[in-house]
């Protein structure tokens, strides 16, 4: 993102949907990554992964631990993640929030990649905690008007406040990105030359021979 931008909307849809696929995978074995950011996706062989499971894995670990004994881990007040790409459910840190967090982190990682910068900011971590637990980003076709309506609508819906209006499953993501990929599918925001009439440049080419045609007999 720091050395391409804007990145072209065909690119981030490609990434968009590997990265969405990891999550899957990993959601269906019972694993939340808890810390989804631009830093934590890397390129193998020109395919986008996912990094890092480490605190999933650690309190997936540690959880089973503390269930033998005292029957919690993670205590309310207790946060975990990366301020800036952190859910509302876990910047006040509720214990029970499940893979729809990185649900949440992963939308805020699409708007940057949209748009060049994450939802909020602010001048300490806390400040951009309470900025996901109470505000409501500004919508990307303001910020990006080539970013086809439904791509950013799937963003949008991913940065849902509570956990119930999100996609319920990253594969929902999948599938919804794969249908923007289809032949055919109509762009939201086509450019100028995609808007011009179908019969228009059949038009300048009959033109320009019957001038060409017209210029030639005069001489």
């Amino acid at each position: 993102m720091a050395r391409e931008r804007p990145i072209p909307i065909d690119a981030i849809e490609k990434i968009l949907i590997e990265v969405a696929s990891a999550l899957a995978y990993a959601h269906d074995e019972g694993v939340v990554h808890r810390d989804i950011k631009p830093e934590n996706v890397m390129f193998f062989h020109g395919s986008a992964v996912v990094l890092d499971f480490g605190i999933g894995k650690a309190l997936s670990a540690a959880t089973h631990a503390a269930e033998e004994t005292t029957g919690r881990i993670t205590q309310r007040g207790m946060s975990l993640g990366t301020p800036t790409y952190i859910s509302p459910e876990q910047a006040v840190g509720d214990p029970d929030l499940d893979h729809r967090a990185d649900i949440y982190s992963f939308g805020v990682m699409a708007y940057e990649m949209i748009c060049g910068h994450p939802p909020f900011s602010g001048r300490s971590a806390q400040m951009v905690m309470a900025a996901h637990a109470n505000q409501t980003p500004e919508p990307l076709s303001k910020r990006r008007s080539d970013a086809p309506a439904a791509l950013t609508r799937v963003v949008m819906q991913c940065l849902e406040k509570a956990p119930a209006k999100r996609p319920q499953r990253a594969v929902e993501i999948v599938n919804a990105l794969k249908a923007l990929r289809e032949p055919g599918q109509v762009r939201a925001h086509p450019s100028f030359l995609q808007r011009l009439p179908a019969w228009l440049p059949w038009a300048i080419a009959g033109a320009a021979t019957a001038a060409a045609l017209y210029f030639g007999l005069r001489r």
